[in-house]
């Protein structure tokens, strides 16, 4: 199959790309309650880095605090993907790409913006902005390397800080990360 850009062949209409807990693979029940009323058309990547935010590592830097003391937040939210555009082509996130059906639209970006923390931030505190971007279809599917636009939440704070994910894609550091919860929590021998 020809990696050529192709011209898109979806009609217009909304489009969300997904990266991290909002993808069915990753936390089920988020994906229902935010995207539940829509459509998937399939894997993607955007052509970009992905970081993990460690909220635990931002309080301990924020507080001068040797460990985090705040409970409340559960350890599902304490680390999640951030992601920037790239320069280089060989850099990839890997997501999955869904239609929002137009009479749905406003319901479930206005949710998205909420989860994402994406409105009602001032300038320079929110973590993501929805953005316009152009994500191309995945392997496997019928349109592989086809670009199509798509919303996307884009990280809007400074990246040097955080851990890198080098292949893009987040099940490989939430799966990893699952294990190592679950090995810690067997009863030791």
């Amino acid at each position: 199959m020809s990696s050529a850009t192709t011209v898109v062949p979806f009609p217009a209409g909304h489009r969300v790309f997904v990266y991290g807990s909002l993808r069915p693979d990753i936390n089920a029940s988020i994906h229902q309650r935010f995207m539940g009323k829509c459509i998937p058309v399939g894997p993607a990547y955007y052509q970009g880095r992905m970081y993990i935010v460690d909220k635990r590592t931002e309080e301990e830097q924020l507080l001068g605090l040797k460990e985090t003391t705040d409970v409340s937040v559960p350890s599902e939210v304490r680390k999640y993907p951030a992601v920037v555009p790239s320069d280089d082509p060989a850099e990839r996130v890997h997501g999955m790409l869904f239609d929002v059906p137009d009479e749905h639209r406003d319901e479930v970006l206005r949710g998205l913006d909420e989860y994402e923390d994406a409105v009602g931030i001032p300038e320079g505190l929110a973590e993501y902005r929805r953005d316009r971007v152009t994500v191309r279809m995945g392997q496997g599917h019928v349109h592989e390397n086809v670009e199509v636009e798509s919303w996307m939440y884009v990280w809007a704070r400074e990246v040097h800080t955080l851990a890198r994910v080098h292949d893009g894609d987040y099940r490989s550091v939430y799966v990893l990360r699952a294990d190592a919860e679950e090995s810690a929590s067997l009863p030791q021998a």
